[in-house]
């Protein structure tokens, strides 16, 4: 299994990162489809995005059918056991994509949950930061979302994931 998380401390953007790449993945660019859960609407301006579990199957760039589940809360052991649920319910999974806390319980809870490491599993981690300019929080906002868009479009494209 291929693992892709975004780690990061509370309400640092790594919920709306996964729904950008989540409703990226299920765009007829790329060409998933649901098989199990949701993805959450685009958030307005100024909101905070939903949490969401969803399960995509697509083609990946060599033609073969696979199965992604995207998850985006990781925030306490209620959220990490039903994303367990949600993948024993799913497989065959081949990649995940997760939120995990950076430090704490939370994070050491989720990697043995889904039994992270005892593998042969692969997994990249992406940190996510908070944006703190104070001037132009908008255009340093729009430029930290842009290039991790394009960091994980990049990853997602190549080795091992080759979607």
């Amino acid at each position: 299994m291929d693992y892709l998380l975004f780690g990061g401390a509370p309400d640092t953007g790594k919920t709306g990162a996964m729904g950008r790449i989540a409703r990226a993945l299920n765009s007829s660019m790329w060409g998933f489809t649901i098989v199990a859960g949701f993805i959450s609407a685009a958030p307005l301006p100024g909101n905070k995005p939903l949490d969401f579990r969803v399960v995509l199957e697509g083609k990946n760039n060599q033609g073969k059918i696979v199965r992604i589940l995207i998850n985006s809360a990781t925030d306490d052991k209620y959220n990490i056991d039903e994303l367990k649920k949600l993948y024993i319910a799913s497989l065959p999974i081949d990649i995940i994509i997760s939120s995990v806390r950076d430090i704490y319980w939370e994070r050491q809870y989720f990697f043995d949950i889904m039994e992270i490491l005892k593998k042969e599993d692969f997994y990249i981690e992406i940190p996510i930061a908070k944006i703190t300019r104070r001037n132009d929080f908008s255009l340093a906002l729009n430029w930290y979302e842009d290039s991790i868009d394009k960091l994980v479009t990049h990853i997602l494209q190549r080795t091992p994931f080759n979607l």
